[in-house]
């Protein structure tokens, strides 16, 4: 009988890519035509108004970031501010407190660059995800060889949540960034020898990315806290000297407690009760299951498809065989755990969000990829007795009805619509119509407010409203119900 070893040859990982069965520009080559292929999705429908399925974020953070550039520092406090109009009264002002503010400015930076619209939002949103898959391809080539970093990067690269939702502009994709680079300037720290000047580099790019990460979101402040917990165990296996162990403990809780003091004291008027009201909203049961359009398995499958679902559990079972544990070097892996622990728990924890919101499985999507990209090598392995070509046709036809379903089910994302556009015409028409300072009646309320503790958080709704009307308005007098 034939080896395993001997029907697919697995190259050796390594950080040097002389050591990878392509040269370095057949390297840099297969990353280019990845990108431009994850571009190409990504770019879809790039400028268009806030009307598909969560663009519902689009709208509400673009009025964030613009309000951020438009009032002064000494209102906002850096915060996020929802009010619509150049010069909303205070009572028609309201923090947004519930997420820690770095997006906004993110998205600010964006609009101070090409402006304030929708191509600038999702066109940050769009560089933050390019960013992660060039990471992802060089950690999974370092660790696995390059032939499952192609792999592995053409799933990420076609899969619906990252096509669709990776352009979304919400927290997901800057996270996303800002973990993958903490783990590839890991990879340098944990594998000496470094150069002085390269290592001071990676320590500071390090830092940054997890500062970033946990600015953004309150997924990293989960990654901050996990990956202290693997510096300790790594320092205790002796992978790494107390120094390092020591530095990544300082880096993550300055940054997680810059962040938390600043949404304490900037946004919640020094209430830490409210703080704690807020993370506890998420995970029960509450006012947003009305809202609720689906299930756990049917995002799934909308947003991996079912091909690529099954061929990850193959990847999967796989690594419980002896025989396969080759493809994937696990001692080499203990820090991209981190990364699978952080999506995992955010799901687990946050269930209920996960069954509301389509894209809260996001952070799962590196390990999707990999495990699909394991369950490809398998089922080739596998089938190299029956001939090597009736191997590479059968992997031929996984990858096509890997990228047709893909498609398919990223069309689904693409073409629904949640806001109907002639309200967005109807909008931008009475912007358009209304000299500034001029306050318009609306007839009904768009008001939502939400109590934390004691902060009191006053919403707009819809978000696209606020964004194509930006002009301040007042509810008419028999409209006294409030938006739901």
């Amino acid at each position: 009988m034939t080896r395993v070893s001997e029907c697919v040859k697995i190259p050796a990982a390594s950080g040097d890519p002389s050591a990878a069965p392509l040269r370095r520009r057949q390297t840099l080559l297969c990353l280019v035509l990845l990108l431009t292929a994850y571009a190409v999705g990504l770019c879809r429908q790039i400028d268009e108004p806030w009307i598909r399925i969560h663009d519902w974020n689009g709208a509400f953070y673009s009025q964030l970031a613009r309000n951020a550039l438009r009032y002064p520092f000494d209102i906002h406090h850096g915060m996020p501010l929802v009010a619509v109009g150049e010069n909303a009264a205070p009572q028609d002002r309201s923090i947004y407190a519930t997420h820690p503010a770095g997006l906004v400015w993110v998205i600010a930076a964006a609009f101070k660059l090409f402006g304030e619209n929708e191509f600038a939002a999702r066109l940050a949103a769009i560089v933050a995800s390019l960013l992660s898959l060039s990471l992802l391809f060089d950690l999974v080539r370092r660790w696995m060889g390059l032939p499952m970093a192609l792999l592995a990067g053409f799933v990420y690269a076609i899969m619906p949540l990252n096509v669709f939702f990776g352009r979304m502009v919400n927290h997901e994709p800057f996270c996303m960034a800002a973990m993958l680079c903490a783990l590839w300037c890991w990879q340098a720290l944990e594998t000496p020898p470094t150069p002085r000047t390269h290592r001071l580099s990676h320590l500071a790019g390090f830092a940054l990315a997890v500062f970033f990460c946990a600015a953004i979101d309150w997924p990293g402040f989960l990654f901050a806290a996990l990956f202290s917990l693997y510096a300790a165990y790594a320092w205790r296996r002796k992978r790494i000297n107390g120094g390092l162990c020591a530095f990544v403990w300082a880096t993550t809780t300055l940054a997680c407690a810059a962040v938390t003091l600043h949404i304490v004291y900037a946004g919640l008027d020094g209430s830490w009760h409210s703080l704690w009201s807020i993370f506890t909203a998420r995970t029960g049961s509450g006012a947003d299951d009305q809202i609720i359009v689906g299930n756990a398995w049917t995002h799934t499958i909308e947003n991996a498809s079912l091909v690529a679902i099954i061929f990850s559990l193959i990847g999967l079972t796989g690594l419980c065989f002896r025989r396969f544990r080759n493809l994937v070097p696990i001692d080499r892996l203990p820090a991209a755990m981190v990364l699978l622990a952080t999506g995992v728990l955010w799901v687990a924890l946050f269930w209920r969000q996960y069954r509301i919101h389509n894209y809260w499985g996001f952070y799962l999507g590196p390990v999707l990829a990999i495990l699909t990209a394991l369950g490809f090598s398998i089922v080739k392995m596998m089938t190299v007795r029956f001939g090597r070509i009736a191997s590479d046709g059968l992997l031929v036809v996984s990858l096509l009805l890997v990228i047709v379903a893909g498609q398919r089910h990223s069309d689904l994302f693409f073409n629904s619509i949640l806001c109907p556009p002639e309200y967005v015409s109807a909008w931008k028409r009475m912007h358009d119509r209304t000299p500034k300072g001029v306050i318009v009646q609306l007839p009904w309320n768009p008001i939502r407010a939400e109590r934390f503790g004691e902060y009191i958080y006053r919403n707009i709704t819809p978000p696209q409203m606020a964004w194509y009307l930006d002009r301040p308005f007042e509810v008419a007098p028999q409209s006294s119900q409030p938006a739901q």
